[in-house]
Formats: C-alpha cells, structure tokens, sequence
C-alpha cells in the first residue's frame, strides 16, 4: 500500500472513510433529485448545482441586495478600508 492511502490500513478509519464517502453520496443524490424534480430538467438542475456547489463569487452579497432591494449591504469588518488589518 503507498504513503496516499496508508491511513486506510487502520479498520478504525477505513470504517470512518466508508461511512462519510457513503453519506456524502447520499446527500448529493438526495439534493440533485429533490432539484431535478422541483426545476423539471437537466439544464435548471446544471445551473442550480453550479451556483451551490461552484465558486463564491465576491459579488453575490452586492446582487443579493440587489434583488431584495434593501440597500444595507456593507463590507465586512472594514473590509477595503486602508490600514486595516
């Protein structure tokens, strides 16, 4: 067995590893479904699954603010302000 998967050598963790593997499965199976069967086609399911599970994008909390309207969205802790740490 190499140095990538020595770890798997302990029956404690290969239980571990299987589980998570197996419930992380479960759940992208249960989501892409329940998505699928709300949107009704592989095209709204592509999209829904980029926007959940793609890159954060820095713009999105400026375009939600956007859409609700509310107009009290600021940077974080001072973000972009000079001399803050």
């Amino acid at each position: 067995m190499n140095a990538t998967f020595s770890s798997l050598a302990l029956p404690g963790y290969r239980r571990y590893f299987t589980g998570a593997l197996t419930s992380n499965t479960g759940t992208w199976v249960g989501r892409t479904a329940v998505s699928w069967l709300v949107l009704g086609g592989a095209a709204a399911v592509l999209v829904v699954l980029a926007r959940r599970y793609g890159e954060p994008r820095p713009i999105d909390p400026a375009v939600g603010d956007a859409l609700t309207g509310s107009g009290t969205w600021k940077p974080a802790h001072g973000a972009g302000k000079e001399g803050s740490a």
